[in-house]
């Protein structure tokens, strides 16, 4: 891996490559969707306050939302919900799956379509941390870059043993 990176480390850096370590399933993860399941992510919604006597953004990106993107099978190359993935609600707070999950079609999942384990209630410690990141990241884009651009941004994160991971953009 490390032969790999040096020869393809100077291609990103150029702009033509996008090279990043790749990312992986936490145990407790990977111990609800399967062993060779996808990578999971997780979309995060942030909003910026807009000031609208300036129309720009006021600061402290408040967290709308957060649901768990996962693999039904092991066959299922992504989490995607046109590609037969289900998702779930999260209480980032709680750090835990609420509810059942759902597929494109409606249907609910109390259980895992591939390994039978029970959603609701499932602990992802981390999750708290790694949402807090993306509120804190659309402060920064806010405040540094696009003041008055993004009020809202959609984040996939993921978690991963080191922390938040985000996967790069499809």
């Amino acid at each position: 891996p490390e032969a790999l990176w040096r020869k393809l480390a100077p291609a990103s850096n150029a702009g033509g490559v996008l090279v990043q370590e790749r990312l992986r399933n936490t145990d407790r993860v990977r111990a609800l969707v399967g062993e060779n399941a996808a990578l999971c992510t997780f979309r995060v919604v942030t909003a910026q306050p807009v000031d609208l006597t300036s129309s720009r953004a006021a600061g402290g990106a408040a967290v709308v939302g957060c649901a768990m993107r996962m693999p039904s099978n092991t066959i299922v190359p992504a989490d995607n919900y046109s590609d037969g993935g289900i998702f779930c609600n999260v209480d980032w707070r709680a750090e835990r799956l609420a509810g059942p999950a759902r597929d494109l079609f409606g249907n609910l999942h109390a259980r895992h379509p591939n390994t039978g384990a029970p959603i609701d209630g499932r602990l992802l410690p981390g999750a708290r941390a790694m949402v807090e990141r993306c509120a804190a990241l659309h402060d920064l884009l806010c405040a540094e870059y696009f003041a008055d651009a993004y009020p809202w941004i959609g984040w996939d994160a993921t978690l991963t043993a080191g922390g938040a991971g985000f996967p790069p953009p499809e």
